[in-house]
């Protein structure tokens, strides 16, 4: 399969793992420790799905020819994801040097997909 297919879809497992850190965040932030709690924690159960979507993303990227060094810095991009989920649904700030490492990540995961298609 085409690397740049696998690339984009990594960068759909890494906006799942995003989202999974967001609901991991909002269920910790609930969570009690008891069974019962635990199973009614619905952001936990969130945080199970998105995970395990992009778990089964990944494996997908490798079961079709994904390179490991060209997988696993897109899966980078969850960072990015994992900033800006953080600063709209959970109210944190992003400051320049999160921004400044917003770029390099993005940079970086750019030269390495130029690199894959060539």
């Amino acid at each position: 399969m085409n690397q740049l297919v696998i690339m984009g879809a990594m960068v759909v497992a890494a906006f799942f793992g995003a989202c999974g850190q967001i609901m991991l965040n909002k269920g910790s932030k609930i969570l009690e420790l008891s069974l019962l709690a635990l199973i009614t924690n619905w952001y936990l159960w969130g945080f199970a799905f998105f995970y395990g979507l992009g778990v089964i993303i990944n494996i997908a990227g490798y079961k079709f020819g994904g390179k490991v060094s060209v997988i696993y810095p897109v899966i980078s991009l969850s960072y990015i994801f994992a900033a800006f989920l953080a600063w709209k649904f959970l109210g944190e700030s992003i400051n320049s040097w999160t921004w400044g490492g917003t770029v390099i990540i993005m940079l970086g995961v750019a030269v390495i997909g130029f690199g894959a298609t060539q």
